[in-house]
């Protein structure tokens, strides 16, 4: 079972697979296309801007790298409804500690209200959040960061080949 690239719906049977992603349908392959681009960007191609981001000044805070990507986990929850994401942010430790400390908070506060999500849930996404809190800063970029990279070079590519159309 795998979800959608673009709509993060899950796909059991079908859908369409171009360079090794998953789509639920043409529609979404066809917004993907950027996504299609950046699987197939070679290495070489990415290692410059990735560390240039990597070292570079915080885009939140304008303050000192390293820059990763940090997630935070969110829930709330109400009777029989129960919501909770992964919010992920492009930024410095402090504002990624920040981003984590929001969510564990707001997670302690909204997340316990709903049956039976909401109390079995709300446990996980405040663990994660202590857990991404207490991870040291990046010595050298994540997986994260060289995905967000890749996709950011293959919408620059993509908007210099609709721009020459």
């Amino acid at each position: 079972m795998s979800a959608c690239q673009i709509c993060n719906t899950t796909v059991l049977f079908g859908g369409k697979r171009a360079a090794g992603l998953r789509f639920c349908s043409q529609r979404c392959l066809d917004a993907g296309e950027a996504f299609v681009i950046a699987e197939e960007l070679p290495q070489d191609v990415v290692i410059e801007p990735l560390q240039e981001l990597f070292s570079g000044t915080c885009p939140r805070c304008n303050g000192d790298g390293p820059i990763d990507v940090y997630q935070s986990w969110w829930i709330h929850s109400f009777a029989i409804y129960s919501s909770w994401e992964t919010r992920q942010h492009v930024s410095c430790r402090p504002c990624g500690r920040k981003s984590q400390l929001g969510g564990l908070l707001y997670s302690l506060i909204a997340g316990w209200w709903g049956i039976p999500f909401g109390l079995l849930m709300t446990p996980v996404q405040i663990v994660r959040n202590l857990i991404g809190m207490l991870r040291s800063a990046p010595t050298s970029p994540s997986l994260l960061l060289e995905k967000q990279v890749r996709l950011l070079l293959a919408r620059d590519l993509l908007q210099r080949k609709v721009e020459t159309t």
